[in-house]
């Protein structure tokens, strides 16, 4: 028990839907953690499946919450945040896992720099084993530094591998139940101009898992749309005529411009092509992003964005 005591307590807070195959992979990835005392708030959202059943084996180790109708994950995560007594706290998906010591890596940055937000090292897996996709953090990086690498289409980590001053996320409302897509883009972006401070952790290794689907699943609807509109006014209405911000901003209008024309909506398109300014790319960018993403840039700003998506899709279906 004193053991215990002198573990670092977090809190982690877990959305589950339908997470009957999945979920035990994450309890037991953060379990096995030796140098923190996590405290898991799992929340079913609405109940469709035996992930009840699934938890019975962890036992008390577990606080359980359970709607009986869908509400949604960011409703879920609110919910979970109202539960949490640690300083930290984490939020995590029911197929998410971690592998090392994330959570260590995390307090321990918080905890020396005196920071609200930490980002840990991220990797994105597909369930079929094709695609892999990885975040390293940037020690350097100051809360505009953030904005615009998420802007500028280097987004990441994913939420487990952010460990949250539990009063900080508090005190900038939690998450934004309005939003059906960019979520946690939203969450950042608030939590930066709002002046929250970020600190960074090489340790350990958060998994977000994508299944097989999800990217076709994935395809822009309305309110995706929507979610995207919102998030484009408060980034330029907070943006405060920054112009290195405003400029990132104008790749995150290309990249809804080309998901559009993926989408094959016309109107989105055109309405988004309108707002986009061919503004040439900074070498700047390259330390958040690689000399790939600048290229991507350099081809915007030199075909236009209708054609550089096509010159792009052309390579790939060549390389294959």
């Amino acid at each position: 028990m004193s053991m215990t005591q002198n573990k670092e307590s977090v809190d982690i807070v877990i959305p589950a839907y339908k997470a009957e195959s999945t979920i035990s992979r994450t309890i037991q990835s953060l379990l096995s953690q030796k140098e923190v005392s996590p405290n898991i708030i799992v929340i079913e959202d609405g109940i469709f499946d035996n992930t009840q059943d699934v938890l019975s084996q962890f036992g008390e180790q577990i606080k359980l919450i359970v709607l009986e109708e869908n509400r949604g994950a960011q409703y879920a995560r609110n919910l979970g945040l109202t539960y949490c007594h640690s300083d930290w706290v984490m939020f995590m998906d029911a197929d998410d896992f971690h592998e090392g010591e994330v959570l260590h890596g995390l307090c321990q940055s918080l905890k020396k720099h005196h920071t609200d937000l930490a980002f840990a090292p991220g990797m994105k897996r597909w369930g079929s084993g094709k695609e892999v996709s990885l975040y390293i953090p940037n020690r350097d990086e100051s809360s505009k530094d953030v904005i615009v690498r998420w802007l500028s289409g280097a987004a990441g980590p994913s939420p487990c591998s952010m460990l949250w001053r539990t009063k900080s996320i508090r005190a900038i409302g939690g998450w934004n139940e309005a939003y059906s897509k960019n979520q946690d883009g939203e969450l950042i972006f608030r939590a930066m101009f709002h002046g929250l401070r970020v600190s960074h952790s090489k340790q350990g290794m958060g998994i977000y898992w994508q299944h097989g689907g999800e990217r076709v699943s994935g395809r822009m609807d309305e309110k995706a749309f929507e979610s995207k509109e919102m998030l484009y006014t408060y980034i330029r209405q907070s943006a405060q005529g920054n112009q290195k911000i405003l400029n990132a901003l104008n790749y995150y209008v290309a990249g809804i411009a080309i998901a559009a024309l993926k989408s094959g909506n016309k109107e989105m398109y055109n309405k988004w092509r309108l707002r986009w300014k061919r503004i040439p790319p900074r070498l700047e960018l390259i330390p958040y992003h690689g000399l790939k993403v600048f290229l991507i840039h350099f081809l915007y700003f030199l075909l236009g964005i209708k054609m550089a998506r096509l010159r792009l899709l052309f390579k790939r279906s060549g390389n294959k």
